[in-house]
């Protein structure tokens, strides 16, 4: 018999309630597209260790990029992660 554990989907609070909330309003395909590419990205290899910042500036990453965003060429991606990082806000 094997046994295999799998990550926990998220760890952010912040996160966490945005995937939530897409689970709900989402198709289910959409969904679970959203939250398969979170956690691919998520639990690559070598990223392990991110600060909540960095999580919610990867979701972000994530999210405008399966939108159809080239996230890339994206300036409004840059002010919202450069100009005003996730601590200067409260959720």
């Amino acid at each position: 018999m094997f046994r295999i554990s799998l990550p926990e989907v998220c760890s952010s609070p912040l996160v966490s309630k945005c995937l939530k909330i897409l689970k709900n309003i989402l198709p289910r395909e959409a969904a679970l597209q959203t939250i398969g590419k979170w956690c691919g990205a998520r639990n690559a290899p070598g990223t392990q260790d991110f600060s909540p910042a960095q999580k919610w500036q990867l979701f972000v990453s994530i999210l405008l990029g399966l939108l159809g965003y080239d996230v890339e060429k994206l300036s409004v991606l840059h002010r919202i992660l450069v100009l005003h990082p996730i601590h200067q806000h409260k959720y």
